[in-house]
């Protein structure tokens, strides 16, 4: 029944005008939408119907969130003196004015980024990748609820982001709606630095280490060759990637006219003769040699000893 159906009934009521008491507090909180003297003061009256009447007498809309809004003892009065109500004398007692604000409740970011996320899991294909938020949404202030809905859907999907859209609902409609932006995560193993590597050092198992990392591409570790030197300071934590790392120099084992072993070894024997190389030459690399007897010139692979295999067996025994 709206307010001026009430009056009529107030006045048709034939019930005799009683006083009216209106007491008003400093401060209350509503989860109304439209303010009601029955929502700010408390109305006390002899006459029922009258009393009913009092408090359906509007005063405007209730505050928005984290709003307060100030309603005036003179207000109240105004409004009564207005209302044509046969109210006899009217006594207002309490605050000269009322601080109201909305009764409201916290939705955490936590809840709604869940909520977003069990949907996501229940999508096909999506739902079976590995998600991390990449754009959090804040806490949501709403107007107090007895129950609360949640509806999850999915707005987009591209580059490996899913932006995802949660609205919230209470008994009387739609409250909010946010968004919650996913990226997909990748995980790979990484050689990471165990401490601060200076520039030049070798790269060891003793100042590396594998771990495993989310990345937000499918790309494949870097692993660093054996002979790996840091091509800069590396801090440690750092993952180890090509741009960080140089190969060491090969060592050179054989110098360019050095007497060296010419050797083959064979199943059940070895021959070796002495030659002069004609190059420098490190482990596992092709060089010229000369057979000092002989005086001929052969390719020959060094050797980890520093001997060198012919690639012919120009060898005398």
């Amino acid at each position: 029944m709206n307010f001026m159906a009430l009056c009529l009934v107030a006045l048709a009521a034939g019930e005799p005008s009683r006083d009216v008491r209106i007491h008003l507090p400093r401060e209350i909180s509503v989860a109304c939408r439209q303010l009601t003297l029955g929502d700010v003061g408390v109305v006390s009256c002899d006459n029922a119907t009258l009393r009913e009447a009092l408090r359906a007498l509007p005063l405007g809309r209730s505050p928005l969130a984290q709003e307060v809004l100030t309603i005036e003892q003179a207000l109240v009065r105004s409004r009564v003196a207005c209302s044509n109500l046969q109210t006899g004398q009217v006594t207002v007692t309490g605050a000269d004015r009322v601080s109201v604000r909305r009764k409201e409740q916290v939705i955490k970011a936590d809840t709604l980024v869940e909520q977003a996320r069990a949907f996501l899991a229940q999508l096909p294909e999506l739902g079976t990748w590995t998600w991390r938020v990449s754009t959090r949404p804040q806490d949501l202030t709403l107007p107090s609820s007895e129950s609360l809905k949640y509806q999850a859907r999915l707005d987009s999907y591209a580059a490996g982001l899913a932006h995802l859209r949660v609205a919230v609902s209470g008994p009387q409609g739609d409250l909010a709606e946010i968004e919650v932006v996913f990226k997909r995560i990748f995980t790979v193993r990484r050689w990471v630095a165990v401490r601060d590597i200076a520039a030049g050092e070798a790269l060891t198992q003793e100042n590396l280490r594998i771990e495993e990392q989310e990345v937000s591409a499918a790309v494949e570790a870097y692993v660093p060759p054996a002979t790996a030197l840091a091509s800069q300071p590396i801090a440690k934590g750092t993952a180890i990637r090509s741009s960080l790392v140089r190969q060491a120099k090969p060592e050179v084992l054989v110098r360019r006219n050095q007497a060296v072993t010419m050797r083959i070894v064979g199943e059940g024997f070895t021959v070796s003769a002495m030659g002069q190389a004609l190059e420098d030459g490190y482990e596992g690399q092709y060089i010229k040699v000369r057979n000092v007897d002989s005086k001929r010139i052969v390719s020959g692979i060094v050797l980890a000893d520093a001997s060198v295999q012919p690639q012919t067996s120009e060898v005398r025994r």
